[in-house]
């Protein structure tokens, strides 16, 4: 009650029973009502005055009136927050309790309910009740029916037994076994060429059928970007008859992603493992976990993740940390993939079985081009309009040399847009082209614009101390010249290096630098070249970083061809890493390497000794007119680039 209304009902009561005024009493009577502080209660008693013993009380009655003040401004406020809350609350329960009435909605809970404990008991006749996921779901049942709706834990409650009972573990339809002829058929109806790739993933998948598990079958796809290492993967699931789900790893660092977070977290939600499951509706459907060689190993958790999951001897538990359950992963086939496979971490890839699925040649993007690409640019714009083969050969030379598709895929597109506009701008009374019966060699500048490359050589005579060497990177082959010069009026030896090289590469100059001296001292013994001059040893595009493990015959060969002042063949590239004592290294992505030297009219070749399995496991069309030298020592190398025969018989 207030003070006014203290007051009110005490002077009330006081006229009742006091009929005539008394100041006195009036102000004791009031004194009391307001119930005042015993030691002031006597203050005022033992006042005579009557006027003092008034300012006493007025002074009493002024304080709890500022104190109702105080309590009603917060009752106040309180009531604003929560009043439009109960007030919903109110009327939403009204609104429920007339539904159910009318018979015109039931029970949401009661629903909810009722559609967990019929899975989890279908779950139960097919793991028994002993089964971990039945006895956790029974108990978070249990704490749901006593959660209040309202309640923020039931939605979180609810939540977890939802994607609980999501999980595919009762098997819908039986997968047929597999069919070789059949899944060869997928394969090369959604793949132009890829012979040898897709023979080894049919060999992988004849095994898995034989052996009923894909627990030793992770396959990782590498190559490229752009050779269809994606849409392979999804081929490969329709080959199967199973499910497609993707997992994109770029940039991904937190464990938590792939293996979910502890439901103490506000949003916990499971890893992407047990969505891609859920997603299959299967537990032996495939899983893409893309671009692994991108996965942010700053932190390593992911890394460790991956470990558990694709290791046989541990992913039949695997366990997410948002349903802390085991769930058997063994039946799932993983593929992964990635453009450089060289920055997987080893422990990972041990685990892994690696298909190489190497960039497209000319004539295979051609094919690709006609039987694919311009019937899809052709419906998609309403153009009848063909592109001749020559054509598609130019732009395959001069506009997209990448060794996938999508640039190719980029410029049929832009070439069928720009017949679309004049097709559309002519019908509206614009004054426009005229759209060829067939795009033509000389069309191609009008519609795509100047072409973007030019030869890749930067010599057509190759210069005192420069050699083409071969490169590889995860967008493809090129050549990497290496050159070097006498830097004039310094005579102390050394070498200066540049061209943003990195310390793989930096390594390869030293020891180049080590077997070019040997080879000029047996080859001229009177030779002080290197002892007399200093030399600098670049690479050109000096801002593109470059670094690998396969320049190391190339840099030799430049540094002793400087000291010799004698050029090397005019059509010859090389690769490959020299060790300290003249051996010739094996290197990777020798049929990259061969295509760009194709590409740039490199007639002749030195590979590894190491490598000749490769070559002889190339097509014809990637080999055909190569002249290409096998070397396993330097001598061969110097043989070759110097046309020196006999220096290989020399004692060296």
């Amino acid at each position: 009650m207030e003070v006014d209304e203290v007051i009110r009902d005490g002077l009330q009561s006081f006229y009742r029973t006091q009929p005539d005024l008394d100041l006195l009493k009036l102000i004791d009577y009031v004194g009391s009502v307001l119930s005042l502080d015993p030691k002031k209660i006597q203050e005022i008693l033992s006042s005579e005055k009557a006027e003092v013993r008034a300012e006493l009380v007025l002074e009493g009655v002024g304080r709890r009136i500022d104190e109702a003040n105080v309590r009603r401004g917060i009752r106040e406020k309180i009531e604003e927050k929560v009043g439009e809350g109960n007030r919903k609350y109110v009327l939403e329960q009204m609104l429920k309790e007339i539904k159910e009435e009318l018979g015109v909605e039931v029970d949401e809970k009661k629903e909810d309910v009722e559609r967990l404990e019929k899975k989890l008991n279908e779950f139960k006749k097919v793991l028994g009740e002993d089964s971990e996921i039945v006895r956790k779901g029974e108990r978070e049942l249990g704490k749901l029916r006593n959660i209040r709706i309202e309640s923020s834990d039931y939605s979180t409650s609810l939540t977890y037994l939802n994607t609980l009972t999501s999980l595919p573990i009762i098997p819908t339809n039986p997968t047929p076994p597999l069919n070789l002829l059949s899944s060869s058929q997928t394969l090369d109806s959604t793949h132009y060429g890829q012979t040898s790739v897709k023979q080894k993933i049919l060999e992988i998948l004849a095994q898995r059928n034989i052996s009923g598990t894909a627990s030793n079958n992770v396959i990782l796809l590498t190559g490229p970007p752009g050779v269809g290492k994606t849409s392979l993967g999804n081929s490969i699931a329709r080959a199967l008859n199973k499910p497609f789900s993707r997992i994109s790893l770029a940039g991904l660092s937190d464990s938590s992603t792939l293996k979910g977070h502890r439901r103490t977290y506000v949003g916990s939600m499971p890893g992407k493992i047990i969505d891609s499951i859920i997603d299959c509706e299967a537990m032996d459907g495939v899983i893409m976990l893309d671009e692994i060689d991108k996965l942010d190993k700053s932190y390593g958790g992911a890394e460790n993740v991956l470990l558990e999951i694709l290791d046989s001897s541990q992913n039949k538990e695997f366990r997410d940390t948002y349903l802390d359950i085991g769930v058997d992963l063994s039946n799932i086939v993983f593929l992964l993939t990635s453009n450089d496979y060289s920055l997987i971490p080893s422990p990972l890839l041990d685990r892994l079985d690696v298909i190489h699925v190497s960039g497209y040649t000319l004539n295979e993007k051609i094919e690709i081009v006609t039987q694919h690409l311009i019937p899809i640019a052709r419906k998609k714009n309403c153009i009848e309009v063909g592109i001749c083969r020559d054509a598609i050969e130019f732009i395959g030379r001069w506009y997209s040399r990448e060794p996938g598709l999508r640039g190719l895929q980029r410029n049929v597109e832009k070439i069928y847009r720009k017949l679309a506009y004049r097709k559309v701008a002519g019908e509206q009374g614009e004054d426009v082209e005229n759209i060829p019966n067939e795009i033509m060699v000389e069309h191609l500048q009008d519609l795509l614009g100047r072409p973007m490359y030019d030869s890749d050589r930067l010599y057509d005579e190759s210069p005192h101390g420069v050699v083409a060497g071969l490169a590889w990177s995860a967008g493809g082959g090129s050549l990497l010249y290496i050159e070097c010069q006498k830097i004039e009026g310094k005579d102390n030896g050394g070498i200066k290096v540049t061209g943003l090289m990195g310390e793989v590469m930096k390594e390869s100059v030293d020891i180049a630098v080590t077997n070019a001296r040997r080879v000029l001292s047996q080859y001229q013994p009177g030779n002080s070249f290197f002892e007399d001059n200093e030399v600098h040893l670049h690479v050109p595009e000096g801002a593109t970083p470059k670094d690998g493990p396969s320049a190391g015959i190339t840099m030799t060969t430049a540094l002793i061809g400087l000291a010799l002042d004698r050029p090397v063949r005019d059509d010859l590239a090389m690769t490959g890493e020299i060790s300290l004592t003249g051996k010739v290294l094996k290197i990777g992505g020798l049929k990259e390497k061969i295509m760009a030297a194709r590409r740039a009219g490199v007639n002749c070749v030195v590979v590894p000794e190491s490598n000749r399995g490769d070559w002889e496991d190339f097509d014809e069309e990637v080999t055909e007119g190569i002249e290409v030298h096998f070397a396993d020592e330097y001598t061969k190398v110097f043989e070759v680039a110097f046309m020196e025969e006999d220096f290989a018989t020399s004692g060296y």
